[in-house]
């Protein structure tokens, strides 16, 4: 197989396509939590980090490279809204239960 530039276009064909299916795979997580927390504006990063590292020979001649990537999905942090809650003289945290919700009746 003749050798090729590596770039966005042939990523796919670097490492049995690893790289590419990380970065997808990444890209995915965050489409999906955009769809699942759509009440959350605060944006996802999605990142694709390419290290490369010379290979040097003992005269030190670069011979050539190594080339690993980094894919990585940066989503917002899952947050409650605050409770109120009082402290006791023991130092415990004292608060009201919430009241659970009545399941919504099924559409027969």
């Amino acid at each position: 197989m003749p050798r090729q530039a590596l770039n966005l276009a042939t990523l796919s064909k670097f490492d049995f396509g690893k790289a590419d299916a990380a970065f997808r795979h990444c890209l995915q997580r965050a489409a999906q939590d955009v769809m699942d927390r759509p009440g959350d504006g605060s944006p996802r990063k999605v990142t694709l980090t390419a290290t490369i590292t010379p290979r040097i020979e003992q005269d030190g001649d670069v011979v050539g490279c190594n080339i690993a990537f980094l894919a990585h999905a940066q989503i917002p942090k899952y947050a409650t809204a605050p409770t109120a809650a009082q402290l006791d003289r023991q130092g415990r945290v004292i608060f009201t239960p919430s009241e659970e919700e009545e399941p919504e009746p099924a559409d027969d």
